[in-house]
C-alpha cells in the first residue's frame, strides 16, 4: 500500500495520481461517517443536498417532508457541527500546515 506522505499530489499531477484518489476516498469516507453521527434531520438534509444537488430546495423539501424554509437553517447547523468534528479536521490538508503566526511569534 502507498505511504500516505507519498500520496500528497502536487498541482500538476492531482488528477492522474492514484494516491490522490486514495486521499479523496478517505476524506469522503470520513465525511460520510461524520454525517452519519449528526442528528437524523440534519444528516438527511445534507445527504439529500449532496446526492441530489441538481434538484432544487422545493423538490428536496417534498422528498424529505420538511418545510422548504427549514432546509437552509438545518443545513447551516449541520455544517457548523461538521466544522468542529475532529475526524474532518485531522485529515484535512490545511490542518497539517504550520500556522504562520505561531511560527513567527517571538518571546519578547
Amino acid at each position: 500500500m502507498a505511504d500516505p506522505d507519498e500520496c500528497r499530489p502536487g498541482p500538476a499531477d492531482a488528477r492522474d495520481d492514484p494516491c490522490d484518489e486514495i486521499v479523496r476516498r478517505d476524506e469522503r469516507q470520513r465525511l460520510y461517517e461524520a454525517i452519519a453521527d449528526l442528528p437524523v434531520r440534519q444528516a438527511a438534509v445534507l445527504i439529500a443536498l449532496i446526492e441530489h444537488d441538481a434538484e432544487g430546495y422545493a423538490e428536496i423539501s417534498r422528498r424529505l417532508g420538511l418545510p422548504i424554509g427549514s432546509l437552509g437553517p438545518t443545513r447551516r447547523r449541520a455544517l457548523q457541527r461538521l466544522r468542529t468534528d475532529p475526524r474532518l479536521a485531522s485529515g484535512s490538508r490545511t490542518s497539517q500546515r504550520p500556522e504562520p503566526a505561531a511560527a513567527t511569534r517571538s518571546s519578547a
